[in-house]
């Protein structure tokens, strides 16, 4: 397993988010579920970044969400201008342990931390981890191997 320094943010990948106006729910801020679309938006450009999907796919793998954990710290509104960020903090044979965060004028909204499976798209079987981003995760940072854990 590969895991990042503490304080290290590999693979980091920032956008800028837009609030659109159906993006607000009825307490005149932005849905929660909203969070979840931008946390898989963020991940797709991370992994548009650092490893070709299109490659991926065509190999018959996919990256497939396990588990995702949010916490909302403050409301987004909708003339907000949020900036959303996501890394890496482990990169296991399996899976990659990703934490996002929703930001506006540098004050954190919500914070998220996902994990993600690489699969064979047809038997759903666990795959290792695609190279090209264990190789853009040790690029980017100093990190410690670990052989144990996935």
């Amino acid at each position: 397993m590969l895991r990042a320094v503490p304080g290290a943010r590999p693979l980091l990948t920032e956008m800028g988010i837009t609030v659109q106006p159906y993006d607000i729910d009825f307490a005149a801020h932005v849905n929660n579920v909203v969070y979840v679309r931008w946390i898989e938006d963020l991940r797709i450009e991370l992994m548009r970044r650092h490893c070709p999907m299109q490659a991926l796919v065509e190999g018959g793998m996919a990256a497939v969400v396990a588990d995702t954990h949010i916490r909302y710290k403050k409301p987004v509104r909708l003339f907000d201008a949020p900036v959303g960020r996501v890394w890496s903090s482990e990169l296991g044979k399996v899976s990659c342990m990703l934490h996002a965060e929703i930001a506006v004028d540098g004050q954190v909204c919500a914070e998220a931390v996902q994990r993600v499976m690489f699969v064979d798209m047809n038997t759903m079987k666990a795959l290792r981890s695609p190279q090209e981003l264990r190789d853009s995760f040790m690029l980017q940072n100093t990190t410690i191997e670990e052989e144990s854990g996935q």
